[in-house]
């Protein structure tokens, strides 16, 4: 009988985690005031998109989403799990965060191994930083400052414009470079990295990495 009761025990707390794995996940956030985003992915994966409403919204299918308000700041992070019994759901979907594409403040992005994506993304000002996870930047209409730092992972930037107003710097000390934005004025390039100049160099477009590839385009 102990036996049979044990089972039951057990059998009630992995259905009762697996329910809860589904978690809400899922947030709308007012920007009125709000100058800066700070996102804080960690290991996870971060897609972000822009959208028309007015509102940022966060969706995360497996956790909930923790935003925290700090004057004109936000703050936006994944709840982190003490511990998981039972089996685990939506495993390989993403932290997703539509910013509105009116937000004329700065997008920071902060992550370690997380890969951070992006599509049809339109910003003024966007900094990330990773350590290993891979950084790909998909703009729908470029008109943006941008900023990547990273150590090992990959950086992939696609500007969709033919005719760019940035000013470039890439900077990497052992990966390759493949840059096909067309310049005006090249002021340095080598094996470690390249500056130069398209349009009136309206935009900063500044990308390092360690040992990680860089492809501009």
């Amino acid at each position: 009988m102990k036996k049979l009761y044990y089972l039951l025990f057990i059998s009630l707390i992995l259905f009762v985690s697996g329910c809860n794995s589904d978690g809400k996940g899922y947030e709308l956030v007012d920007l009125d005031g709000i100058d800066t985003i700070y996102i804080n992915n960690g290991s996870t994966n971060v897609h972000l998109t822009s959208t028309e409403d007015t509102k940022l919204e966060t969706y995360y299918g497996n956790r909930d989403v923790e935003v925290n308000k700090n004057n004109n700041e936000i703050v936006l992070k994944v709840k982190q799990k003490w511990f998981h019994i039972g089996p685990k759901v939506n495993l390989n979907e993403k932290f997703q965060v539509s910013i509105p594409e009116d937000f004329s403040g700065k997008i920071f992005v902060n992550g370690s191994s997380g890969h951070i994506t992006s599509e049809g993304l339109q910003t003024n000002n966007l900094e990330v930083k990773s350590k290993s996870g891979n950084v790909m930047i998909n703009f729908a209409n470029f008109h943006s400052d941008v900023e990547v730092n990273s150590l090992s992972g990959n950086v992939e930037m696609l500007l969709n414009t033919d005719k760019p107003d940035i000013d470039l710097k890439v900077k990497t000390a052992s990966g390759n470079q493949v840059i096909s934005v067309p310049l005006g004025v090249t002021s340095k390039q080598d094996e470690n990295g390249m500056e130069g100049t398209a349009g009136k160099g309206t935009y900063k477009v500044h990308v390092k990495t360690a040992s990680g590839n860089i492809a501009i385009k």
